[in-house]
């Protein structure tokens, strides 16, 4: 690529990149004075971006996104998922070993967590290999996890919509005390379910956010509760530790 076609295609992502949640609609003028280049040169990467449909100009002479750059976040989501499968893999594969238990990655996915991908230790006689994304949010770790991230609008909404229904004798059944798990897991950062699911499993969920601290989706472990309860402290560190490696990987 020649130096004066990559300049001008840095510049057109320079103009697409001025626009934000607080600058939705731009004068060409204010495009100029962000990236400190003349009108004219703008302007014609301007016309280029609005004859393919990337950038919008509405009655008034703003400038916009336009639908041909807006349509391409349908495949956003697929993307994302691939891209979180293969940078937490190897660390995935690190911790089931090391610490012999499973390790399942979820992403977020209108406002639950899905389990996307999920690996089993070597080189362990006992694995949880049952985990699922539609059980209870309330009584699983990663389930709570979504809670506890959840606006308070959300979060009164989802408590509205459900009973907390015992499914072990260790579940959570009252807001109240629920409510109180949740802001522990916001005060540790990491959320810990003690066989609120079933009776002898329990599992530790650590949090993976995106680079403007939402919640984006979690990797977990899970295995036999006595076992989770002696390596509790280990588990919790080297989550947290993935989490943060693969955060900077993929942000």
């Amino acid at each position: 690529m020649s130096y004066n076609l990559w300049k001008g295609l840095q510049r057109a992502i320079d103009i697409i990149n001025c626009f934000d949640d607080d600058h939705t609609e731009l004068t060409l003028t204010q495009i100029s004075q962000i990236l400190d280049l003349n009108k004219s040169t703008v302007h014609g990467i301007l016309h280029t971006l609005y004859d393919n449909g990337y950038i919008f100009q509405n009655n008034e002479g703003r400038y916009l996104l336009g639908q041909a750059l807006l349509s391409k976040s349908r495949y956003s989501h697929s993307t994302n998922k691939t891209l979180l499968t293969v940078t937490a893999k190897p660390y995935m594969i690190q911790l089931s070993n090391k610490h012999k238990v499973t390790s399942n990655l979820f992403i977020m996915v209108q406002e639950k967590l899905m389990l996307l991908h999920q690996m089993l230790p070597s080189n362990s006689i006992y694995n949880i290999s049952h985990v699922s994304d539609n059980d209870p949010m309330y009584c699983t770790a990663s389930g709570k996890l979504t809670l506890a991230n959840m606006t308070e609008d959300a979060l009164k909404a989802y408590l509205k919509s459900i009973e907390l229904t015992p499914s072990s004798p260790f579940t959570i059944t009252t807001q109240e005390a629920l409510l109180k798990s949740l802001e522990e897991i916001k005060r540790l950062g990491y959320s810990y379910e003690n066989q609120e699911l079933g009776e002898g499993v329990s599992a530790i969920s650590v949090p993976i956010y995106n680079k403007s601290g939402t919640l984006f989706g979690a990797i977990s472990a899970c295995g036999i509760s006595s076992y989770i309860v002696r390596i509790h402290d280990a588990i919790v560190t080297d989550f947290k530790c993935a989490s943060k490696r693969i955060t900077k990987e993929m942000f």
